[in-house]
């Protein structure tokens, strides 16, 4: 394959990627406030999680490909390259949607906040004594607690934290496998 086309397989499958992600079934499931904090505490670690790990597989890549206090690459095949590139690309953007999934946090929970206000205010409860709710005064169940398909943010309807969950998650995958891939091309 010529070196001029080894950036199209690597497009195709990024494009695929975003496309295939949107796919997921978006199923809304009604919880409390609790249950909604406690999934962006969830949802928080496994992204700082994630990312460490990509980042650690970055630098570990770069040291390994490039040569020894260079900006020169070791010779790869064509394949190999073409595996680099796209290991570099997944990775780097797995990394850049988690980002996103993480400066979506501070909105995701004011929302939640917000929506329980509203339901405790509708329902006529106000606060304790002590400034918080007493136990009886505890958030009805309702979809907007779910927070996987609520918008990152309140000023748009797209993209919801579900699909960019599930498309971090597979360009992790892909990253990996195109890894998988470089390695293979110079052990064979």
């Amino acid at each position: 394959m010529p070196r001029a086309d080894l950036l199209t397989p690597v497009v195709l499958v990024f494009l695929a990627t975003l496309f295939f992600a949107a796919l997921r079934k978006a199923t809304v499931h009604p919880t409390s406030l609790q249950g909604a904090l406690s999934t962006l505490d969830s949802i928080q670690d496994w992204t700082k999680w994630m990312a460490g790990v990509q980042t650690a597989a970055i630098a570990g890549l770069t040291y390994f490909v490039f040569e020894e206090k260079t900006t020169k690459l070791h010779q790869l095949s064509d394949w190999g390259f073409t595996f680099l590139l796209a290991t570099y690309l997944h990775l780097g953007a797995a990394l850049l949607v988690g980002a996103w999934v993480l400066s979506s946090m501070p909105s995701q929970t004011l929302r939640a906040h917000t929506h329980a206000a509203i339901a405790l205010s509708s329902a006529n409860i106000g606060p304790s004594h002590d400034g918080g709710t007493s136990p009886s005064t505890a958030t009805p169940l309702m979809k907007e607690f779910d927070v996987y398909e609520q918008p990152i943010y309140v000023w748009t309807e797209a993209p919801r934290l579900g699909y960019l969950l599930a498309l971090q998650h597979w360009l992790w995958v892909e990253g990996l496998l195109a890894a998988a891939g470089l390695f293979a091309t110079l052990l064979f």
